[in-house]
């Protein structure tokens, strides 16, 4: 194949594949000139034909090339310029005759959505980029936020917004905004944010779905039900809220009214029962032996009257408290309590309420009696001896004693008596005696 005949099918290939509607346009230039091919309105060239010869000499043939050679460099370009001096472009055919440059072209404009790349031909914009139709040769990127596919953006109005990420919204002037607190969205073209269930919130732009909502931090007094809520603490617990799910029970023995407790300072200590007090550091405690309460917050016991007494954690009021049993030797008087048995009485103590007689004859010091046997004989009078089974006893016809604790008597002196019971000494031996006194033989004393 011919190089000629391969330039000549090129251009007709290229002027098959042009639209119909295509105008043709002549321009030429002699050569030593300059031909400048131009498109207005936005328009790229695309050439027809290309003629370069030398009219005057008939025997001379056309440049082979010049149609090819100007397609390659106009073709798909806004302008373009030829430099017809011979050689300078093209090649010198007819040597040393006048050249002449003729072309035929149209103007063709890019579909919406195009841009002409100089040199290659339309162009489809890419993604988030408009161009009307015409030559431009570049596209305009779409505001901020908005795009359109690649290729089908022809005006401004073709853009669109981007769908918005998740929680976010659109807003058709501003675009994607940022949902607000307590507000979640999936994204996309949706207008508005949906609102977290009652209760519940999401920080700003962090809510892609319901899932996301977070119970609201409760406040004091208050634990979180993850299926309720918010809900208040009982008595006797108590809680700083937040997200805690339960309430702290106060300390042992204290309490607080529902709802009221944030910390175990606000527990107070419960009223005690009668017969105790209020420890402020130990809560209640019972009363001690002999005192009495009560109960409530009172913070001591009361002692019982001086004498009387109440088991410990058994008295409620001063009235419990009873007589405390009286040592022995003493007695109880239910007004001045335990009084000191008096001389020649006992008792064995005790709630009794009188001493016990000593047995006559007998007797014991003023509180020191605490049984019978503490009882002790009197001491005799003269004339007299103790008989430690039945007490005093007088002495013997004719015999003396001093009395006191003796167990015998003496004998009067010699030829000398006394009457029973009667001499407390020897000077009362007074009667005088003889042999004929059988009882007094030997002038030896008799006891009995």
């Amino acid at each position: 194949m011919s190089k000629e005949f391969s330039n000549s099918l090129l251009m007709l290939l290229l002027l098959i594949t042009l639209p119909q509607s295509l105008e043709g346009i002549y321009t030429e230039a002699w050569q030593d000139n300059t031909l400048t091919i131009t498109c207005q309105n936005t328009a790229y060239v695309i050439i027809t034909s290309a003629r370069y010869y030398a009219p005057s000499n008939i025997v001379c043939t056309d440049w082979a090339n010049a149609p090819a050679q100007t397609a390659n460099h106009c073709n798909n370009r806004l302008s373009c310029s030829i430099n017809t001096a011979a050689g300078a472009f093209y090649g010198d055919p007819c040597w040393g005759s006048s050249k002449k440059l003729e072309v035929n072209y149209g103007c063709l404009t890019c579909d919406g959505g195009h841009y002409l790349a100089q040199g290659t031909g339309c162009k489809d914009c890419a993604k988030g980029t408009y161009a009307p139709s015409g030559a431009k040769t570049s596209c305009t990127s779409c505001p901020t936020g908005k795009t359109v596919p690649s290729g089908q953006g022809a005006s401004l109005s073709d853009c669109t917004w981007v769908p918005c990420p998740a929680a976010h919204y659109l807003n058709q002037i501003q675009g994607c905004r940022q949902c607000s607190q307590g507000t979640y969205s999936s994204g996309g073209t949706t207008s508005s944010c949906s609102n977290c269930p009652t209760g519940k919130t999401v920080a700003a732009g962090s809510g892609t779905s319901q899932s996301d909502c977070y119970w609201i931090p409760c406040g004091g007094a208050q634990y979180l039900d993850q299926s309720r809520g918010c809900r208040t603490c009982g008595a006797g617990t108590y809680s700083l809220g937040g997200t805690t799910s339960s309430c702290t029970k106060c300390p042992s023995g204290k309490t607080v009214g529902a709802g009221v407790g944030r910390t175990v300072s606000d527990c107070y200590w419960i009223p005690c029962s009668a017969a105790h007090y209020l420890d402020q550091q130990q809560g209640c405690r019972q009363c001690s032996q002999g005192t009495y309460s009560s109960g409530g917050t009172t913070s001591s016991c009361s002692n019982c009257p001086t004498g009387k007494t109440v088991a410990a954690g058994s008295g409620t009021s001063q009235s419990d408290c009873t007589w405390i049993p009286c040592p022995a030797a003493h007695y109880l008087d239910q007004v001045q309590g335990c009084r000191q048995c008096s001389e020649g009485t006992y008792s064995s103590g005790g709630t009794t309420s009188s001493c016990y007689n000593c047995p006559t004859g007998k007797t014991v010091a003023a509180g020191s009696g605490t049984s019978q046997s503490d009882c002790y004989w009197m001491p005799c009078t003269g004339g007299h001896f103790l008989n430690t089974q039945s007490g005093c006893q007088d002495c013997p016809e004719h015999h003396f004693s001093l009395g006191g604790m003796l167990t015998s008597c003496v004998p009067c002196p010699e030829r000398r008596g006394a009457f029973p019971g009667t001499a407390a000494n020897e000077q009362h031996c007074r009667i005088p005696l003889g042999d004929k006194n059988p009882q007094y033989k030997n002038d030896k004393a008799v006891t009995k």
